[in-house]
């Protein structure tokens, strides 16, 4: 088991899921199916099992937003699968709170890189948050 780490903003703290968390997390999903695509919820179980899922709480305790990562097999670098947060805390800093909690995790590895389809909304999000489109490909 993991230690637990926090960080905290203002407004919202940061620390890895663990078991209790499960279905905050898929409720999370639930809502963002749309975007993100249906995923059972074992590789949810999993990846928090592996400590790789972060979650953003208001004060209060409530899980307002997650991010799933994987190591790859070379454990050199990591990719972003997942990264939801509830509509109502949209464009509050949740988005980058998790980013940057995860960026400072995972220091050590060679790079952290995801995928998006540029014809999602969520798309423009990602040069905010540091990234920067490498490559593209088709389907």
């Amino acid at each position: 088991m993991l230690d637990v780490l926090m960080r905290t903003d203002r407004n919202f703290v940061t620390r890895w899921a663990d078991t209790d968390d499960l279905q905050a997390v898929l409720q999370i999903h639930k809502t963002r199916k749309s975007t993100l695509g249906f995923l059972p919820d074992q590789p949810f179980v999993d990846a928090i099992d592996r400590g790789q899922v972060m979650l953003a709480l208001e004060p209060t305790g409530r899980v307002v937003g997650y991010l799933l990562f994987r190591l790859r097999k070379t454990r050199q670098d990591a990719a972003i699968v997942h990264l939801a947060v509830l509509r109502e805390y949209e464009r509050r800093g949740v988005a980058r709170l998790l980013v940057e909690a995860i960026k400072v995790e995972l220091a050590a590895l060679r790079k952290l890189n995801l995928r998006c389809r540029r014809d999602y909304a969520e798309h423009a999000l990602w040069p905010e948050l540091g990234f920067e489109a490498v490559a593209e490909r088709v389907g």
